[in-house]
């Protein structure tokens, strides 16, 4: 009986410590930002996320919003726009939108978080 005891203790261990973990299987992702008028500062921005659909479609699936970050603002939580594109290659194609007006003229950091991924910016 004493051989099992380690085996036990360490399944007992791993039960205690187990929690879902998922990744959003992101390929690539581009964000793009379109002036909208020249006399204004507002903008159209675009972020256009390129998922595995072999190993991932679930996680393409259900990545409904995204938020976004413009300089100190943030988050924008920003709904996808449907459908969902398959682009061939095992890999789809999402698309989240939204316009944006600056407060004034001036270099600003535009970043996106997506779930199960690490936020930088």
């Amino acid at each position: 009986m004493r051989k099992y005891l380690p085996a036990a203790l360490l399944l007992t261990l791993i039960g205690t410590i187990y929690h879902d973990v998922c990744a959003s299987h992101v390929r690539a992702g581009e964000i793009t930002a379109r002036r909208i008028s020249g006399s204004s500062l507002t903008y159209e921005i675009t972020f256009t996320g390129c998922y595995d659909q072999v190993g991932g479609s679930d996680a393409a699936r259900t990545q409904n919003s995204v938020r976004f970050y413009v300089g100190s603002v943030g988050p924008i939580e920003v709904a996808r726009k449907t459908p969902i594109a398959n682009i061939g290659n095992g890999t789809s194609r999402n698309e989240y939108v939204f316009t944006y007006t600056f407060p004034a003229p001036g270099t600003f950091t535009i970043s996106t978080s997506i779930i199960n991924r690490n936020i930088y910016y």
